[in-house]
């Protein structure tokens, strides 16, 4: 057995190599704008002009409805636990997850007409059944196996599914029905998604272009799993490309797990113009031959130097847990070489304390909700003539929330350790390594429950954890806030600081890999949101505005890098400046960008645009920054202006203000000793940052509405809304996985400013009971409650105020109006439902209940 000295010989060993190279001194003049190997032709691209042939149906009519499975046979009775027995059997389906606590989306069990119960384990004598072990369990009074009606299991997922692919059911026209999005999942490769085609057999589709010299024709092909495990099945396919008609290659595709890759060569056709064929052929029945062909794609060879553009995004990871930003521990020392030859942004911000909006804006260069239906980095990287991959670790960048759009491959298996997600970055860009390449790579190391791989777990870990369990969730630990000592609370912050180790040992060695490759790369390193270890009472994320979990980081570092460095800027910035600046780089005019929100940094780093660095300064400066979208907190939203840091609840209208460069942990709000007239202008920037209303004003609070009323000012109303109730709760619904808000602001009521300005009239809803906010045109103004003609004043101090059956109380102060939310952005759910294993994950985290 090794002993501790040993280990840490073999670990220094194992990261002392490969190393970046040398930066060259000065700052460096990027070529990016002026090289590039060239863009693949993308068949995808062309469907339009394609000609297609394809079969009216290739669903089997003597089989039955793959969707109502009988489940009359093959049960056996087994123990469910030291006191229970019930009757298990094989899933006859595909499950996600071995075990799940709230039944599978989109599966069901019926006796008869009735829906049997869901409960985990299934203890009772009434029906009951459960998922476990990736078998399927019956508790019951009788045996399933003599069920009369016998148990009948439904699949909606597999009934919809057979929907789409069949073309005499699917109802879209020819390059709608064929454009199709393919994801797949396999223990060693993760979840893969791909864009492609659906050409089922017997099926063709043909296009007529030129062929360039050295071509080769790239896909990765696969059987479109119909999720049964009992049931039937393609037997087999065969695909031919063919050029003029001729064979030239062949490829035959038979029921497996992941992408067949396949890459046939037409370079003796290349200068020509030609007609290219795909054609899929059964085997002995065309039954059930849905075959995909994903990216297919025809590879040129490369005109020039090679470009790769390179994002990695770190989940949770605290600006000041790196060794590069003054931490005392050694937590990112592996990465010194690319700080020293980076520029590193010291005062970044996120737009949110959480991962989606903060990824979401990353992506696009928007803010977060404009940046829910906006075009991501990928689409625009592929429109430019990139190959272009996503790997990811985090359940909220998946392929339901649109993080994909644009990419060629997508790879997400959650919370997978660095190395993993090295390894597949890395096979794919050895792929790549002849094309422009961007990809975008995310860790989710640091994230709880921080728990990195042996030997690097307690790397830091001096002190007992007390009553701390690194099972917990950050609702379990908050609940446990009053019993943790500093010791403790050392012990959760040294785990934490051990998944920084790990990840920075990581991403070192990939760096100098990737640096190596053929090309010129250009690389962004940023985090998402950072963590609070009780600074401010609180732990983890998503529940504050403070520095600690929206303070981002964000490093740069052109093709080569910066020798002498690290090299920091100190201008503020934030993560919805990535986009603009990638896009900068590449070359790819203004005019081609989509709508942005952020700015080009590149005359920070690039010394060929030097010249424009200080007024890109002077305007980043003068920028307020928006920051909110927290959810496990009543809603606030902040501006970062002026070194000054401005927070407004949006329910209370309570109030902070941090100076950041002289309390940059902000412990010491300044709204006491801050007037009102240098408040109103933080208050104002706020309006700026967000472009919604803020102002004096007041909150009003119906304490029981049920008829209408009028609210008369001696002034003006500037503007008036009823609050979402959802911004006054601690923990909201989390719309983008299903859940509903208790309360719809039409249930509040509706309220309407009089032309004058003078009144407002409010129309109570169902509930009668909500908040309604109100800007005024200034501070002090009194008013009147008016119902059926009785009127009651409303002083300057505002109060409670009733008549008959209204009761309201005004609350003045500082008031935003949030002008969009996710209610404007989220569908309605899937009936399905999420993937079980996300739902589980977040479960788990306590980010959903």
């Amino acid at each position: 057995m090794m002993g501790p000295s040993a280990i840490l010989a073999l670990m220094s060993c194992q990261w002392s190599s490969p190393r970046l190279p040398p930066a060259p001194e000065g700052q460096p003049t990027s070529r990016l704008h002026e090289i590039g190997s060239g863009g693949p032709i993308r068949l995808l691209d062309r469907l339009d002009a394609a000609t297609l042939t394809l079969p009216e149906s290739n669903r089997d009519p003597s089989a039955a409805d793959l969707g109502v499975i009988d489940l009359s046979k093959g049960w056996t009775r087994e123990a469910i636990d030291e006191d229970s027995e019930g009757w298990t059997r094989a899933s006859p389906v595909q499950l996600s997850r071995r075990k799940s606590r709230t039944p599978p989306a989109g599966l069901s069990l019926f006796r008869g007409d009735h829906e049997v119960t869901y409960r985990c384990p299934p203890l009772g004598l009434s029906d009951k059944w459960c998922v476990d072990d990736g078998a399927l369990w019956v508790s019951s009074t009788d045996d399933p196996n003599t069920w009369d009606p016998p148990p009948v299991m439904v699949s909606s997922r597999s009934l919809r599914l057979v929907e789409r692919l069949d073309r005499a059911s699917a109802g879209l026209d020819p390059v709608d029905y064929v454009r199709y999005e393919l994801t797949l999942y396999t223990d060693d490769d993760g979840q893969r998604t791909r864009p492609g085609m659906l050409l089922p057999a017997p099926g063709e589709a043909s296009w007529t272009l030129t062929l360039p010299p050295d071509a080769a024709l790239d896909m990765a092909l696969s059987l479109v799993p119909l999720g049964l495990l009992d049931g039937p099945a393609s037997d087999g396919v065969t695909l031919e490309v063919l050029v003029n008609g001729a064979q030239a290659g062949r490829a035959r595709v038979k029921a497996r797990d992941g992408f067949q890759l396949e890459q046939v060569d037409l370079s003796a056709w290349g200068g020509q113009e030609v007609t290219l064929t795909l054609r899929s052929a059964p085997g002995a029945t065309a039954w059930w031959d849905y075959l995909f062909i994903g990216t297919p794609q025809i590879r040129t060879p490369p005109k020039d130097t090679v470009r790769r553009v390179i994002v990695i995004g770190l989940d949770t990871t605290r600006y000041a847990s790196l060794t590069q930003h003054g931490y005392a521990r050694d937590t990112t020392a592996a990465l010194q070489d690319f700080a020293a030859s980076s520029v590193i942004f010291d005062r970044a911000w996120a737009p949110a304390p959480r991962t989606r909006p903060s990824f979401r804006t990353a992506t696009t260069g928007r803010r977060p909700f404009a940046a829910v239906d906006a075009a991501t980095f990928g689409e625009v990287f592929r429109e430019a003539g990139f190959v272009t991959a996503g790997v990811t670790a985090n359940v909220h960048l998946t392929p339901r929330m649109g993080f994909n759009d644009g990419f060629d491959l997508w790879v997400f298996e959650n919370a997978v350790d660095a190395e993993v997600e090295i390894d597949r970055a890395k096979g794919w860009l050895e792929q790549h390594q002849d094309q422009d390449a961007f990809l975008f790579v995310h860790f989710m190391d640091p994230h709880d429950f921080y728990t990195a791989p042996w030997p690097y777990e307690n790397h830091y870990v001096k002190t007992d954890p007390g009553p701390l369990d690194w099972r917990m969730n950050r609702w379990q630990i908050t609940a446990l806030a009053d019993q943790l000592t500093p010791d403790n609370i050392a012990w959760l912050q040294a785990r934490y600081d051990s998944e920084l180790y790990y990840m920075a040992k990581q991403l070192a060695g990939f760096v100098a890999w990737a640096d190596s490759l053929p090309g010129e790369t250009l690389f962004v390193m940023h985090s998402d949101h950072g963590e609070e270890f009780f600074e401010h009472g609180g732990y983890e994320h998503n529940h504050t505005l403070y520095e600690e979990v929206v303070h981002a980081v964000l490093w740069m570092r052109l093709p080569g890098g910066w020798g002498g460095g690290p090299h920091r800027v100190d201008t503020p910035v934030a993560l919805m400046d990535i986009a603009p600046t990638l896009y900068d780089f590449i070359g790819l005019p203004p005019e081609r960008w989509p709508e942005v929100d952020g700015t080009s940094l590149r005359p920070l780093l690039d010394a060929g645009r030097s010249d424009e660095a200080d007024a890109l300064r002077q305007t980043l400066a003068a920028r307020p920054l928006p920051i909110g979208h927290l959810m496990y907190d009543s809603e606030r939203w902040a501006v970062v202006a002026e070194d000054h840091k401005y927070i407004l609840q949006t329910m209370s209208g309570e109030e902070e203000l941090y100076d950041l460069a002289a309390d940059p942990g902000e412990q010491q709000n300044l709204i006491e000793e801050t007037d009102r007239e240098r408040l109103d202008h933080f208050l104002g920037r706020l309006s700026d940052a967000t472009g919604w209303p803020t102002g004096p004003g007041w909150r009003v609070e119906l304490l029981n509405g049920k008829d209408p009323f009028t609210l008369r000012v001696d002034g003006r109303i500037v503007a008036a809304e009823v609050i979402d109730p959802e911004a006054g709760r601690k923990r909201r619904a989390n719309l983008e996985w299903g859940e509903i808000p208790r309360t719809d602001i039409e249930e509040v009521g509706a309220v309407e400013i009089t032309e004058d300005g003078a009144a407002l009239i409010v129309t109570p809803g169902s509930k009668g009971r909500g908040t309604l906010g109100v800007i005024l045109d200034g501070w002090q103004r009194t008013g009147a409650l008016v119902v059926d003609g009785t009127t009651l004043p409303i002083g300057a101090e505002g109060g409670a105020v009733s008549i008959d059956r209204t009761r309201i109380r005004v609350e003045p102060g500082a008031v935003i109006l949030p002008q969009d939310s996710m209610r404007n952005h989220v569908e309605a759910p899937d009936e399905d439902g999420a993937d079980d294993e996300a739902l589980e994950a977040l479960r788990a985290l306590g980010y959903i209940e």
